[in-house]
């Protein structure tokens, strides 16, 4: 099981909601396209869907969605790098997690935009429903 103590060399980019508030809305916009880029990619969607339901060491994230160790860190370094996830080591293992489950409720919110973009999407519906039950 992981520990609490979280990796304190990542730290969210805006750490105060009013310095967020406070920031001009160029920074915002910056902040809001590099967060969505990192989410852009279908795999780091996948893998932050796999981490909806708690923490996961790499090995049991790539094994799960049948992605390569290698590939599966690289893209968890992405995603902790733009303070999506945490990190805390066990022992000789790292576990990952969600900074905040925001982002699963963001991801989940686009998806039903998405099913009312199409049109008559019950595919979509469908699969955020499977989503929030944790597959």
């Amino acid at each position: 099981m992981p520990s609490k103590t979280n990796d304190t060399s990542v730290q969210p980019a805006e750490s105060h909601h009013e310095d967020t508030i406070r920031a001009r809305p160029d920074e915002l916009y910056e902040l809001h396209a590099r967060i969505c880029k990192a989410i852009a990619d279908p795999k780091r969607l996948c893998i932050l869907n796999e981490l909806r339901d708690g923490p996961r060491s790499v090995g049991e994230i790539a094994s799960a969605l049948g992605f390569s160790q290698p590939n599966t860190s690289q893209h968890l370094a992405i995603l902790r790098s733009r303070g999506i996830l945490t990190s805390s080591r066990s022992g000789p293992t790292i576990y990952y997690a969600l900074r905040t489950t925001k982002v699963i409720e963001a991801v989940d919110l686009l998806r039903e935009f998405m099913a009312e973009v199409l049109g008559g999407g019950d595919n979509l519906d469908a699969g955020v429903l499977e989503a929030r039950a944790g597959r």
